[in-house]
């Protein structure tokens, strides 16, 4: 297992990944397959992928394939940049259980903690998501609210709870 910043070299493998993170799992991500099909360009994918500064998205590898994704983003205004919003987490299916969620948090968690200035590290969790939530809990994040109804997928509505990591 080796986890490591994507660039736009890794593109097709994120792509990939990405969208049977949205098929897997639509309720976990605001975008559905097809939306994301339609603006995940070539050039989102490079502006998604390339450096510029602090957004980045981490990757996991089980040899040379990508089984986890996480995305980081901070808010390059003076006054929120303090605070880094992961997003986009996921591990395939026949990757799950075996540490690579783990990994990824704590590669996002190192990586926020050398960002200059950072306070905050950020994320948005499904309610009803028991093992996702297990896994922030018990790398230090706390439950600082809720969100009714963030989520509306096939006529459901989903709650999502607000979760911070204070570095």
């Amino acid at each position: 297992m080796h986890i490591r910043r994507l660039t736009p070299v890794d593109a097709q493998l994120y792509r990939s990944l990405r969208l049977a993170a949205l098929a897997d799992s639509p309720t976990s991500f605001m975008p559905t397959v097809q939306e994301e099909i339609i603006t995940l360009t070539p050039l989102e994918l490079e502006k998604r992928l390339a450096p510029d500064g602090h957004n980045q998205v981490l990757g996991a590898f089980e040899d040379d394939e990508l089984v986890g994704i996480i995305g980081m983003v901070q808010d390059h205004r003076r006054k929120l940049a303090h605070k880094v919003l992961l997003v986009g987490v996921f591990v395939n299916a026949q990757a799950r259980g075996k540490g690579y969620a783990t990994a990824l948090m704590n590669a996002a968690i190192n990586t926020a903690r050398a960002w200059e200035g950072v306070r905050q590290v950020l994320l948005n969790v499904r309610s009803d998501n028991a093992r996702a939530k297990h896994l922030y809990s018990k790398l230090g994040f706390k439950l600082y609210g809720r969100e009714p109804d963030a989520i509306l997928v096939d006529g459901t509505f989903y709650d999502e709870e607000l979760m911070i990591l204070m570095l």
